[in-house]
């Protein structure tokens, strides 16, 4: 728009103001035939004009109103302006209905969305402009006095409505030509006390109506010149009403400043920064800038509560007031520094010495003086109680000075009459003395006529002066008793609006208390019939089931409770077709119930279903509906489904920790199953981070025994584990174990999870003795209070198979595992992760009891399954993939193991790029370059093996210092140099062979050293041998 300055300097304008200001006479303006310019709003019934001026929130043009045949000023908001705050403030300004305060024409809404505020276009200056053109200050005081007087009783009126205007200075006051007083920018006036509004609450407007009429309280406009054209105004000769809308600096015809806050509660865009603007220099005119923030008003003129950001009431604005008075009497401002911070300490503390200095000094009535002090206190409860008590203390004070003056000119009149009659005496008295000679016949008639001349002179005149007291006094009582009763009308009428608002406050009060006695009976009345409905299912479909097969519902004797739950899931949807909540609440129950009792498919299916209904019933984002989908990202991670499971809880930890804090419960519990998922899909050091920030908010916030403190516990020692970190898993294990026997009990599946876990670690430690007696003491305590075929009892199996197998017992891991298998397989299908992991162990142990083909097909069968869940380049596949290679290399399956070999190579290199941190990968990718290395050389491809025995250090190297992966990269490190050696050797390299040799021995324990010792011998034999027969034949 033209003459716009949208930068991101500009403040937002304050909607507050009701009129726009014209600052000098009309000229000539385009008639309303004219076309009107692309850029102008197009608004029924008013022609727009020209542009005044605008700022970062709204513009504000220059209108004919065609109907009523008047100049009008027109406010449009701008996009990025606030809606509320626009209909809101122009609301308020609307209902403040007095001659000083600016009248509101009409509001609406354009075409295009913005909302736009017709308003009177005022002429005049501001009394700052005036009194600054004053050549001393005490220069026609009774006009300024007038006009102090307007203001303060247009702020009385407001502080009578509830409305404190927070930003009273002589720059918001506006004075016509003709003594007209309007009172402006009340775009930072705070509303002390509810205040009736017909309009909607959000600030919307009907799109595309004319506005409303004008209303029947507003000031005549002024009339237009002949054939209905409007009066002539050049462009740039108007200014808004209010000086805040136009911040970003001069636009055409007026001056801007920053636009002042709302009272509490209002919601207003972003504001610079506050370093950058208290410290920047203060001019002549920056000292009256408007503040916008927290603490709103103008420093010159700000009371100290409101410095402070203190609660305020209408005395703050009696404090502005003072100022303004203050400013007539002395020609300065309250506050004065270099700069707008040094103003507004000045302000916070009340430092008020100065000005009050100032009204000592000025020369100024006494009374006058006092009442500027008292508007100036620093204590509010010592000022005046409102700006009517201002008013009302000004009037009389101009009262007794009226008084004052008539008295003196009456006694001036008087004076004058006694020297007029001692003239006229002593002219009598010459007159009888010159012609004394001449008179001396009249003798004693004539003196006796002078003196009754003289006499009655002296009566007229007390007569005269008599009527005069009588007639002044006759006055003043009839003025006393006018502004008696106008006082008293102005009384009754605010009296009667009170009473009209608590009428109307009450009314809506007894509607508000009928609507939510309607909303408690609708309540209860659902609540009866959801209760009624629950009652029947219950009573129909579960405690029936125990009744004699085939009698209402009964499904025989020696029915168990899961029985009974197959037996009425059917029923569910039939039961509540008109209570979907309370079929949401059962099926969050049921899935909860089967997901303990390990039925995961049905647990699923109920989870997803109760899922769907609380989204219909209660919203996506209810906390019911919440925590059904942590229950079913649960349910998804113990079928395996990781990847799933991660999917829901990534979006769902960030909702809470966003909403809830990252200290909730909630947000807690959520952290802890989303490191879990972490950790299965071996994403380790963030599943890390992740359970150390939740373990530390867990001890802070819900103390060490509480269950989700103690199993986030158990998931970090697992963590620690994985990473190698055996000793600290091993003492954490038993203050876990300890705390489970404390808070739950011996026999609950945490205490002997607890417990298992205690035993494999001691088992890793080879501490085998106490490993073996702990784990049959946990898997005997699982076979009695859970049975055989529980998910948890499988675990616990597993874990005791496990320690079997790490200590060598292999007859006894192999029976335990073989008997598991087929129960997981029957019980938790061939694809859970318990089942995988079964699998595993059970080829491993055919693989150390050379039972290759067996186990083969083991991991075969596991590394298919793995690649469809989890993908090719998971960890979980390329263990595998590295596990089977080797098998294949072993069963002499060369073509297998070589395609396997480069598979698993691209994947780890793949995965190494996109994740170098990730040390456990580089040393697989290491070790499978060292074994793909072997296989070339033994298959007579010495060359050819060097490139991958290269690659295969490069990769290690790195990890024998300060990584829990150092002893594996050394074994598989010497195996590599021992390899080069051996190919450097067929390769007749015998310098570097040596070298290698030395290396490979170098990085062996103690104990192997002699075994590759001796088998470098056997190649120093070797090398001998083929030396031998080409040193003889030279010999010969």
């Amino acid at each position: 728009m033209p003459g716009c300055d949208n930068s991101a300097s500009a403040q937002p304008d304050s909607w507050t103001a009701a009129a726009a200001t014209v600052s000098c006479l009309p000229g000539a303006l385009p008639r309303p035939s004219e076309p009107v310019p692309p850029s102008m709003p197009v608004i029924p019934g008013y022609r727009v004009i020209d542009l005044i001026g605008c700022g970062g929130m709204g513009q504000i043009f220059r209108a004919w109103d065609e109907v009523f045949q008047r100049e009008v000023a027109i406010k449009v908001l701008l996009p990025n302006g606030d809606r509320q705050r626009f209909v809101t403030e122009a609301r308020i300004t609307a209902q403040l209905s007095h001659p000083s305060i600016p009248p509101v024409y009409a509001l609406g809404q354009l075409a295009d969305g913005p909302p736009y505020l017709v308003m009177k276009l005022i002429r005049g200056e501001t009394l700052a402009q005036i009194l600054a053109r004053r050549s001393h200050p005490l220069e026609e005081l009774g006009r300024w006095l007038d006009v102090f007087e307007q203001v303060a009783r247009a702020i009385g009126f407001a502080h009578a409505h509830g409305i404190v205007h927070r930003d009273l200075k002589p720059g918001n006051i506006m004075v016509g030509p003709f003594g007209e007083v309007q009172v402006m920018d009340w775009g930072v006036a705070k509303v002390l006390r509810d205040f009736p509004a017909s309009a909607p609450a959000d600030g919307a407007l009907p799109a595309s109506a004319p506005p409303a009429p004008a209303s029947s309280s507003s000031p005549v406009a002024p009339t237009p010149p002949s054939k209905g054209s409007p009066p002539a105004n050049p462009r740039g000769s108007s200014s808004p009403a209010s000086p805040s809308p136009l911040p970003d600096g001069p636009s055409p015809g007026s001056a801007g400043k920053p636009a002042s806050d709302s009272g509490e509660g209002d919601s207003r865009p972003e504001r610079p920064e506050w370093d950058s603007i208290l410290q920047a220099p203060v001019s002549a005119e920056g000292n009256s800038r408007t503040l916008a923030g927290q603490v709103v008003g103008t420093p010159a003129y700000m009371a100290p509560e409101q410095a402070r950001g203190e609660q305020i009431d209408a005395r703050a604005d009696v404090f502005a007031l003072g100022g303004i008075l203050a400013a007539i009497l002395t020609g300065q401002e309250v506050f004065r520094g270099q700069s707008l911070m040094t103003m507004i300490v000045r302000a916070a503390t009340g430092d008020t010495d100065e000005i009050v200095t100032r009204l000592r000094q000025c020369g100024a009535d006494e009374e006058l003086v006092q009442l500027a002090c008292d508007c100036l206190a620093i204590d509010p409860q010592q000022r005046p109680p409102d700006g009517l008590a201002v008013a009302q203390r000004l009037s009389s004070y101009r009262y007794t000075v009226e008084q004052r003056l008539r008295a003196a000119e009456a006694e001036r009149a008087a004076n004058r009459v006694r020297d007029a009659e001692r003239r006229r005496r002593r002219r009598l008295l010459g007159y009888a003395a010159s012609a004394l000679g001449i008179v001396l016949l009249l003798g004693i008639t004539g003196i006796t006529l002078a003196l009754i001349e003289a006499r009655r002179a002296v009566e007229a005149e007390r007569l005269a002066k008599q009527r005069a007291e009588d007639n002044h006094l006759r006055a003043e009582q009839t003025a006393a008793e006018a502004r008696a009763a106008q006082q008293l009308a102005e009384s009754r009428r605010l009296e009667a609006e009170q009473a009209q608002q608590l009428a109307e406050s009450r009314q809506r009060e007894a509607e508000r208390a009928q609507q939510r006695a309607e909303r408690h009976a609708r309540e209860a009345q659902q609540r009866q019939a959801e209760t009624q409905a629950l009652l029947d299912f219950l009573e129909r479909h579960i405690l029936a089931a125990g009744r004699p097969a085939g009698i209402e519902g009964g499904r025989g004797y020696n029915l168990t409770l899961r029985q009974t739950l197959d037996f009425a899931l059917p029923y569910l949807s039939t039961t509540f077709p008109d209570h979907p909540f309370v079929e949401a609440r059962l099926r969050d129950t049921l899935g909860k119930t089967y997901l303990y009792l390990g039925e995961l498919p049905k647990a699923e299916q109920l989870l997803r279903t109760a899922h769907a209904l609380y989204c219909c019933t209660r919203g996506p984002t209810d906390p019911l509906t919440l925590q059904s989908l942590n229950t079913l990202a649960v349910a998804l991670s113990d079928m395996g489904r990781n990847r799933e499971a991660r999917a829901i809880l990534e979006p769902l930890y960030l909702h809470h920790r966003q909403h809830l804090g990252p200290d909730h419960p909630t947000t807690l519990q959520v952290a802890l199953n989303l490191a879990v998922q972490y950790v299965h899909l071996e994403q380790l050091l963030p599943a890390l981070e992740l359970q150390i920030d939740t373990r530390r908010r867990q001890l802070r916030t819900l103390g060490a025994n509480h269950p989700q403190t103690l199993r986030n516990y158990n998931n970090l020692i697992a963590t620690w584990q994985k990473l190698g970190q055996h000793e600290l898993a091993l003492h954490a294990l038993e203050e876990l174990a300890a705390r489970y026997e404390q808070t739950l009990g011996p026999h609950h599946i945490d205490t002997l999870t607890a417990q298992a876990d205690r035993a494999s670690t001691l088992f890793t430690l080879h501490r085998t003795g106490d490993a073996f007696a702990l784990s049959q003491r946990v898997l005997d305590t699982a076979l009695q209070h859970f049975g055989p075929d529980h998910p948890d009892t499988f675990a616990i199996r597993l874990k005791v198979a496990h320690a079997h197998f790490l200590h060598r017992q292999l007859p006894q891991a192999q029976a335990q595992v073989e008997e598991l298998l087929p129960a997981m397989n029957r019980r938790l299908g061939r694809e859970h992760p318990l089942t995988l992991e079964t699998r595993r162990l059970l080829a491993q142990i055919y693989d150390q009891l050379h039972r290759h083909q067996e186990a083969a097909a083991l991991y075969e069968e596991n590394l298919q399954i793995t690649r469809r869940h989890l993908g090719s380049e998971h960890p979980r596949t390329l263990t595998l993939i590295g596990e089977l290679v080797l098998l294949y290399d072993q069963l002499g399956q060369s073509p297998q193991a070589w395609l396997l070999y480069e598979e698993g190579i691209v994947l780890r290199s793949r995965r190494l790029a996109n994740h170098p941190q990730d040390l456990g990968n580089r040393l697989s990718l290491g070790g499978m370059h060292c074994n793909r290395a072997h296989l070339r050389r033994r298959g007579g491809c010495p060359a050819d093996s060097l490139d991958d025995y290269h690659r295969a250090i490069a990769l290690l190297t790195p990890l024998l210092h300060g990584t829990p992966y150092r002893q594996r990269a050394q074994l598989f490190l010497r195996n590599c140099y021992w390899g080069r050696a051996m190919a450097w050797e067929m390769l007749q390299r015998y310098e570097r062979a040596d070298a290698d040799w030395h290396t490979a021995i170098q990085l062996c324990e103690p104990q192997e050293r002699a075994i590759l010792q001796k088998e470098q011998a056997q190649w120093f034999a070797r090398r001998f041998l083929r030396l031998v027969p080409p040193i003889l034949g030279s010999l010969r």
